[in-house]
Formats: structure tokens, C-alpha cells, sequence
């Protein structure tokens, strides 16, 4: 089951679908993570979207499938541009890119 995290203003705070589209996965595959703790800021609920924080669901994959880790950090740099690309181009107020 997701557990939910504490935003300590290390990651981008995500709904869903930005989280899916960050991390190039499918839905079914976060839905798989969360059944295996994938940990979660904000709980959603009727009208309401989930949050996750971009850096508790790295470090939490990183944690949860060791065998991957070496992967994660190869391609660290390259999600890290494409987090900030993203919110480049989609602005939000709630993520650590934005100045001022």
C-alpha cells in the first residue's frame, strides 16, 4: 500500500499523470508501484488527484529494486534535465525550478 510522505522541498510535488509522464511509465505500472509502497505526498479521493514527490518516488525505486540502481544512475542527469524541461514548458508553482 502507498504510504505518505513528508515534502521536504527536495522534489517536484506531481499529480499523477505529470508523475506517469516524468518518469515515461504507464498508469498500470504506477499502480503496481504503489501496491509495492511507492510512497505517496497527498492522498487523492473523490475529485481530488494524488500528489507524489518526484524525489521520495526516485529514492523509494532506488531503494525497492536494487538490481535497477545502476540504471537510475546512468540516466540520473538525463531525468533530472527532462523533470526540469517538463515543468519548463508546463509552469507550476509548486516545484523547486521556479525562481524568485
Amino acid at each position: 500500500m502507498a504510504q505518505k510522505t513528508e515534502n521536504k522541498g527536495t522534489g517536484l510535488i506531481l499529480n499523477r499523470a505529470e508523475l506517469i509522464q516524468c518518469f515515461g511509465i504507464t498508469p498500470s505500472m504506477l499502480d503496481k508501484w504503489e501496491k509495492q509502497g511507492c510512497p505517496v505526498h497527498e492522498q487523492g479521493g473523490p475529485g481530488k488527484a494524488a500528489k507524489f514527490d518526484t524525489a521520495a518516488v526516485f529514492q523509494w525505486h532506488l531503494q525497492a529494486f536494487p538490481e535497477r540502481d545502476k540504471y537510475f544512475q546512468l540516466f540520473e542527469d538525463e531525468i533530472m534535465k527532462s523533470m526540469a524541461e517538463y515543468y519548463r514548458k508546463n509552469p507550476s508553482e509548486n516545484h523547486p525550478l521556479r525562481s524568485g
